[in-house]
Protein backbone atom coordinates (compact mmCIF):
# COMPACT_ATOMS: atom_id res chain seq x y z
CA UNK A 1 0.00 0.00 0.00
CA UNK A 2 1.36 3.44 -0.83
CA UNK A 3 1.16 6.62 1.30
CA UNK A 4 -2.34 7.38 -0.02
CA UNK A 5 -3.67 4.01 1.09
CA UNK A 6 -3.92 2.70 -2.47
CA UNK A 7 -2.88 -0.89 -2.99
CA UNK A 8 0.02 -1.11 -5.44
CA UNK A 9 1.74 -4.19 -6.86
CA UNK A 10 4.94 -5.17 -5.10
CA UNK A 11 7.84 -5.71 -7.50
CA UNK A 12 9.51 -9.04 -6.90
CA UNK A 13 12.75 -8.27 -8.72
CA UNK A 14 15.37 -10.96 -8.15
CA UNK A 15 13.19 -13.06 -5.85
CA UNK A 16 11.60 -14.44 -9.01
CA UNK A 17 14.96 -15.98 -9.96
CA UNK A 18 14.88 -18.09 -6.80
CA UNK A 19 11.27 -19.10 -7.37
CA UNK A 20 11.96 -20.02 -11.01
CA UNK A 21 15.06 -22.01 -10.06
CA UNK A 22 13.03 -23.98 -7.52
CA UNK A 23 10.29 -24.60 -10.09
CA UNK A 24 12.80 -25.85 -12.69
CA UNK A 25 14.46 -28.14 -10.16
CA UNK A 26 11.09 -29.58 -9.13
CA UNK A 27 10.12 -30.12 -12.78
CA UNK A 28 13.46 -31.83 -13.32
CA UNK A 29 12.86 -34.13 -10.32
CA UNK A 30 9.54 -35.11 -11.88
CA UNK A 31 11.13 -35.79 -15.26
CA UNK A 32 9.30 -32.94 -17.00
CA UNK A 33 12.39 -30.83 -17.78
CA UNK A 34 15.93 -31.95 -18.48
CA UNK A 35 18.40 -29.47 -17.02
CA UNK A 36 21.22 -30.71 -19.24
CA UNK A 37 19.51 -30.74 -22.65
CA UNK A 38 19.60 -27.60 -24.78
CA UNK A 39 16.51 -25.40 -24.75
CA UNK A 40 14.60 -25.93 -28.00
CA UNK A 41 15.98 -23.63 -30.68
CA UNK A 42 18.73 -22.24 -28.42
CA UNK A 43 22.39 -23.18 -27.84
CA UNK A 44 22.22 -23.36 -24.03
CA UNK A 45 20.77 -25.62 -21.34
CA UNK A 46 18.52 -24.70 -18.41
CA UNK A 47 21.36 -25.36 -15.98
CA UNK A 48 23.58 -22.90 -17.90
CA UNK A 49 20.80 -20.31 -17.60
CA UNK A 50 20.47 -20.92 -13.87
CA UNK A 51 24.23 -20.62 -13.35
CA UNK A 52 24.61 -17.52 -15.56
CA UNK A 53 26.81 -19.57 -17.91
CA UNK A 54 24.60 -19.33 -21.02
CA UNK A 55 26.49 -16.42 -22.58
CA UNK A 56 23.49 -14.11 -22.75
CA UNK A 57 23.85 -10.32 -22.66
CA UNK A 58 22.30 -8.15 -19.92
CA UNK A 59 20.64 -4.75 -19.74
CA UNK A 60 22.48 -3.72 -16.55
CA UNK A 61 25.27 -2.19 -18.63
CA UNK A 62 22.93 0.03 -20.66
CA UNK A 63 23.17 3.72 -19.65
CA UNK A 64 19.69 4.34 -21.10
CA UNK A 65 18.19 1.73 -18.78
CA UNK A 66 19.81 3.31 -15.71
CA UNK A 67 18.72 6.79 -16.83
CA UNK A 68 15.11 5.60 -17.09
CA UNK A 69 15.27 3.97 -13.64
CA UNK A 70 16.79 7.10 -12.09
CA UNK A 71 14.14 9.29 -13.75
CA UNK A 72 11.45 6.91 -12.41
CA UNK A 73 10.07 6.27 -15.87
CA UNK A 74 7.74 3.35 -16.47
CA UNK A 75 9.45 -0.05 -16.25
CA UNK A 76 10.63 -1.49 -19.53
CA UNK A 77 8.57 -4.34 -20.90
CA UNK A 78 10.23 -7.72 -21.29
CA UNK A 79 10.16 -7.21 -25.05
CA UNK A 80 11.89 -3.82 -24.71
CA UNK A 81 14.55 -5.33 -22.43
CA UNK A 82 15.25 -8.18 -24.82
CA UNK A 83 15.38 -5.88 -27.84
CA UNK A 84 17.65 -3.38 -26.08
CA UNK A 85 20.31 -6.01 -25.43
CA UNK A 86 19.91 -7.83 -28.73
CA UNK A 87 19.07 -10.93 -26.73
CA UNK A 88 20.04 -13.34 -29.51
CA UNK A 89 23.62 -12.00 -29.48
CA UNK A 90 25.86 -14.13 -27.27
CA UNK A 91 28.70 -12.85 -25.06
CA UNK A 92 30.50 -16.19 -25.30
CA UNK A 93 29.79 -19.82 -26.14
CA UNK A 94 27.43 -21.34 -23.55
CA UNK A 95 29.30 -23.15 -20.78
CA UNK A 96 32.58 -21.35 -21.53
CA UNK A 97 32.31 -18.36 -19.24
CA UNK A 98 30.28 -16.63 -16.57
CA UNK A 99 28.44 -13.32 -16.71
CA UNK A 100 25.43 -12.27 -14.67
CA UNK A 101 22.37 -11.89 -16.86
CA UNK A 102 18.93 -10.86 -15.69
CA UNK A 103 17.41 -11.93 -19.00
CA UNK A 104 18.76 -15.48 -18.69
CA UNK A 105 15.91 -16.43 -16.42
CA UNK A 106 13.46 -14.96 -18.91
CA UNK A 107 14.82 -17.47 -21.44
CA UNK A 108 14.15 -20.53 -19.27
CA UNK A 109 12.13 -23.31 -20.91
CA UNK A 110 8.34 -22.99 -20.72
Amino acid sequence: MDATGVSVPLPWWSFTKTALAIALLRLSERGRVSLDEVVEGKPYTPVQLLRHEAGLPDYASLPRYHADVEARRSPWSVEDLLNAVESDRMRYEPGHGWAYSNIGYRRSPD
